[in-house]
C-alpha cells in the first residue's frame, strides 16, 4: 500500500538529521508525492552518481538482487510513494561517496556468508549502517570514545557545552527518518567518527558536508567488519535533537541510555 504524503511529517524527520539547512522548504512545493522518475533531477545538491529506477510491480530484480542491479544498470531500485526509499534517495544526495562506498562494500565481500542471512559480516555491517547510521564529526577523538564506552552522562550532559562546540552529527541512516517523523524512547542508531579541525566545525554548510561524505566513505571499510564493531547511540540524546533532553533526568534513564555490556 503507497505512503500518504505528509509534509509535516517529512519536516519532522528532517528537522534535526543534520541534512541542507532549507530542505524542508524545497519540499514544502510539492503537494503529493513527486514521481521517482523526477528524483535525479532534485536540485537542492548535486546529483548523486546513480539514478533512481522505478521498482514497481513490473519491476524485475535480478538474481544477486539490489547491490547487483545498482551495479548493472547504475540506479538504484526505488519504490514510488514510499517513505524509505524517498529518505534514501534524500541521503544519495547528500552523502553521495558515504553511500557509494557502502554499496562498493557490500559487492566486496560476497563470499563468506553467515548462515542466518547469507550474508558476509561485512554486508550484515554495511546494511546496517546504511540504514541506521549517524556520522560524528569531531575535532575531540574523546568524545568519540566516551560515546563508544556509553559514558553517557559525561558525554551528553557534564561535557555538553564541549561537545556542541567540537562536534555535529549528521543522520546518514534512511530509515532513522521514518523514526524521526515519531520519535520515542528506544531510539538508537549506529554512529562512526570522521575527526577533524576545529577550523571544519566553523565551515559553510556545503563544505561541511562534503567533508564528512569524504571522511566518512573512507572509513567505512575500517568500522563495517561486522555489526559489533558499530557502536550504538540513543539517537534522543544528541544535543537539539529531542526537546526533553535539556534536562539532566532525562540522561538518568538506563533503560534508554544503557551501560556498556561487560
Amino acid at each position: 500500500m503507497p505512503d500518504i504524503w505528509n509534509q509535516t511529517d517529512i519536516e519532522q524527520a528532517i528537522r534535526h538529521a543534520g541534512l541542507l539547512p532549507d530542505l524542508s522548504s524545497f519540499f514544502q512545493t510539492f503537494t503529493a508525492w513527486p514521481q521517482v522518475s523526477s528524483y535525479a533531477s532534485w536540485n537542492f545538491l548535486p546529483r548523486p552518481p546513480y539514478g533512481f529506477a522505478v521498482q514497481d510491480a513490473a519491476f524485475d530484480m535480478p538474481d544477486g538482487g539490489y547491490e547487483v542491479y545498482i551495479e548493472a544498470e547504475q540506479a538504484v531500485p526505488t519504490r514510488p510513494e514510499n517513505y524509505h526509499d524517498f529518505y534514501n534517495a534524500i541521503c544519495w544526495y547528500h552523502f553521495p561517496l558515504a553511500k557509494k562506498s557502502l554499496h562498493l562494500h557490500q559487492c566486496a565481500f560476497p563470499a563468506v556468508v553467515d548462515s542466518k542471512n547469507k550474508r558476509s559480516p561485512q554486508q550484515n555491517a554495511a546494511t546496517l549502517f546504511d540504514e541506521c547510521g549517524v556520522i560524528m564529526l569531531t575535532s575531540n577523538p574523546e568524545l568519540f570514545a566516551l560515546l563508544a564506552e556509553h559514558q553517557w552522562m559525561d558525554v551528553f550532559w557534564h561535557r555538553r557545552e564541549e561537545l556542541q562546540k567540537q562536534s555535529a552529527f549528521f543522520m546518514i541512516g534512511h530509515a532513522l527518518f521514518e523514526k524521526m517523523a515519531y520519535p520515542y524512547i528506544g531510539m538508537c542508531g549506529k554512529v562512526l567518527p570522521v575527526y577533524c579541525g576545529q577550523d571544519v566545525l566553523l565551515k559553510p554548510y556545503q563544505e561541511q558536508l562534503a567533508f564528512v561524505d569524504a571522511g566518512c566513505a573512507e572509513v567505512i571499510p575500517k568500522y563495517c567488519t561486522h555489526t559489533k564493531a558499530l557502536s550504538t547511540l540513543p539517537l534522543l540524546g544528541v544535543p537539539d535533537w529531542y526537546s526533553a533532553n535539556t534536562e539532566q533526568s532525562f540522561y538518568k534513564n538506563t533503560d534508554y541510555f544503557r551501560p556498556k555490556a561487560v
